[in-house]
């Protein structure tokens, strides 16, 4: 069904929507390539939020008049009128004779609406074309629409024997310098990042995006004007740091977000940094009641960084998406402290299942990361 060039030009595409991974949310990354006889005229990807999407830069970059041409997209053009106009009436209006889809957009508002404008012009659609590395690309867009709620992907710094800290607590480092300039990208790439008390009693953490640490290929591809620092969730059920907020760094700078129990759900603001998150509950916060609660802040994306009590809450209640684990080639010991806290299990048919996604070496440490066997 695909001819060589198809193949090449939507592969294009993907690789122009990679640019905005830092950039784009809550708006999915989106690249476009136009081709008019057989020759590339435009490409353009969605750069950030509230501006133009990948069609309308790649129109706007185009060497001659794209009538008759056809454009390879990596996402439904939309079809609604939201901080710009549909993209769908744009490419009719630019008289495009064909339009290669990746993959349907899952918002309602869109969701086929697009590729009905197109048709109903007489316009050539065909879509599928790299359909899965199309909905890779966007997984946490994908999911935070359908099911509203946010990708969650948990980050665990551990040794060989799956360790996380000394017996007395001491973690300081366990991975290495490439180990942590890449944790630099994760938390980049993502609209929050969750945490509990433990960690910030333990470490005293900033969380923040430290720019001069990102490796230098994402350096490369983002401005430090570009960059934005993600929200930090900080889990306190007892509500321990309320009145204690001038004592940690990660109150200091961004927004933050102090997760607590009470007798009552309320979001309030306590200062210029830091707001009050309060949870009807008893004696823990219901890690997916607070998911749906950032949802609603549109976050799409939410790191876990944290120890492996909180990691197993994430776990076993089936709201991990994504395991990031950075493994050091040292081993702590049979009292150190375990990366896994998780409940045992009585068959293995029951054991959550995860797909390798990607294995890297960073230096002496390995980086691996697994997703849920999600069918599209």
């Amino acid at each position: 069904m695909w001819s060589k060039a198809d193949k090449v030009y939507m592969a294009r595409a993907l690789a122009l929507a990679k640019k905005g991974k830092y950039t784009t949310s809550p708006n999915p990354c989106v690249g476009c390539v136009i081709v008019k006889d057989g020759k590339l005229i435009a490409e353009g990807y969605h750069q950030c939020c509230g501006q133009g999407h990948a069609e309308v830069n790649a129109v706007a970059n185009a060497i001659c008049d794209v009538s008759g041409a056809c454009v390879y997209v990596t996402l439904e053009p939309c079809s609604h009128y939201g901080r710009t106009p549909p993209c769908a009436l744009m490419l009719v209006e630019k008289k495009v004779s064909r339009v290669v889809i990746a993959i349907e957009d899952p918002n309602p508002l869109v969701q086929g609406k697009g590729i009905a404008i197109l048709k109903e012009h007489g316009i050539k659609v065909e879509v599928g074309l790299y359909r899965k590395k199309a909905y890779n690309l966007n997984r946490a867009f994908f999911k935070s629409i359908v099911k509203k709620l946010p990708y969650v992907t948990v980050k665990l710094g551990m040794s060989l024997d799956s360790k996380i800290a000394l017996s007395n607590g001491y973690s300081k480092w366990i991975t290495n310098e490439k180990s942590r300039s890449y944790v630099q990208k994760l938390r980049a790439s993502v609209d929050a990042i969750i945490t509990g008390k433990k960690t910030v009693l333990a470490d005293n953490p900033s969380l923040n995006v430290r720019y001069h640490e990102l490796p230098f290929k994402v350096k490369d591809s983002l401005e430090l004007k570009t960059l934005k620092q993600p929200i930090k969730v900080i889990l306190d059920s007892k509500a321990y740091f309320v009145d204690k907020l001038d004592n940690f760094s990660i109150f200091k700078s961004g927004i933050n977000i102090i997760a607590i129990c009470s007798d009552k759900d309320k979001y309030t603001k306590l200062n210029e940094h830091v707001y009050l998150l309060e949870q009807k509950a008893q004696d823990y916060i219901d890690i997916t009641l607070l998911l749906q609660f950032l949802d609603t802040l549109n976050v799409r994306h939410v790191l876990v960084e944290s120890g492996a009590t909180l990691a197993k809450s994430f776990l076993d209640s089936n709201n991990c998406d994504e395991l990031c684990c950075f493994i050091a080639p040292k081993i702590l010991g049979q009292h150190a402290k375990q990366a896994f806290l998780t409940k045992d299990l009585e068959n293995l048919a029951i054991a959550p299942s995860f797909k390798l996604t990607k294995l890297k070496r960073l230096d002496d440490d390995i980086y691996i990361k697994y997703q849920n066997k999600v069918e599209i």
